[in-house]
């Protein structure tokens, strides 16, 4: 029994190595493995086939950023909420900057399921002016399915442990060693299913964020024509005419004291110079 014992503890960390191990090649594998087992189940069983895309649930997390420009920020402060809960979802946080003096601006962040994210966009959209918008969608599929073969593979090697541990006739640190592994691979099933919710509800729930701020006179900016161009141009010839006259004016106001001052200390050099000058005559 003790050699047992020994022999199966070795068994169970070579198997919590090969079968959940982190994204391993292996645990991909016996995933494919299992897809393709239940698919020839299906087929004996009459049932017709489908396509991949219908038998796997995909899982896409889908992350967007939409810039809004309002003439009238109090507005949006209170139809932002309303528009998150009409589409069912909720903010996950809200920041508004009231600086006196400055423009007001407000940042958004809300979480609504993914159905009602295309809509969501499109009346957010239409609050203000748009300024810039951002749309990421990442699947993760295939972590999804990695980690829920991981977690069936740690739970058969579970239930193998808890049976090995109903039998008590072996020595006591024996059963301690047996006991530690099996803290250990709960402890292990319970971070994958942590993870496999996080995923879950990330690929559920859309995430977008609102950026708003208020600008009165606010204009889009257009492509340039013609006449926009040569606008542009002599506004700018003109600025830099008018920069460079007030830089002359700038330079003859700082060197004037100088001139002064370099005037006033040569004048009496000037004059003992022409008194010396009538002596030597």
């Amino acid at each position: 029994m003790r050699d047992f014992l020994h022999a199966f503890v070795v068994m169970l960390c070579v198997a919590m190595a090969t079968g959940c191990g982190a994204a391993s090649p292996a645990a991909r594998s016996e995933s494919r493995q299992s897809m393709q087992l239940a698919k020839a189940e299906a087929r004996q069983a009459g049932r017709p086939d489908e396509p991949a895309a219908a038998e796997i649930d995909r899982k896409i997390i889908h992350v967007a950023e939409l810039s809004l420009v309002t003439p009238e920020f109090s507005q949006l402060e209170s139809a932002i909420p309303a528009l998150v809960k009409k589409h069912r979802g909720y903010l996950s946080d809200a920041n508004i900057d009231r600086t006196i003096g400055q423009r007001r601006t407000g940042r958004w962040v809300a979480r609504l399921p993914v159905e009602e994210f295309d809509a969501f966009m499109n009346a957010a959209a239409e609050l203000g002016v748009p300024e810039s918008r951002r749309q990421n969608a990442e699947e993760v599929t295939e972590q999804f399915v990695d980690l829920q073969a991981r977690i069936a593979n740690a739970k058969g090697l579970e239930v193998r442990i808890v049976k090995l541990l109903e039998d008590r006739a072996g020595e006591l640190k024996h059963v301690i060693e047996v006991e530690r592994e099996l803290a250990r691979v709960r402890g292990e099933i319970e971070q994958m299913e942590g993870k496999l919710r996080y995923l879950a509800n990330r690929a559920a729930m859309a995430t977008v964020t609102l950026l708003v701020r208020e600008e009165r006179d606010y204009k889009p900016p257009q492509a340039p024509t013609y006449l926009s161009r040569l606008a542009d141009g002599w506004d700018r010839s003109l600025g830099s005419l008018l920069a460079l006259g007030q830089d002359v004016t700038i330079g003859i106001t700082v060197a004037v004291p100088w001139f002064l001052t370099l005037g006033v200390l040569a004048a009496p050099v000037g004059l003992w110079v022409r008194r010396r000058g009538r002596r030597v005559r």
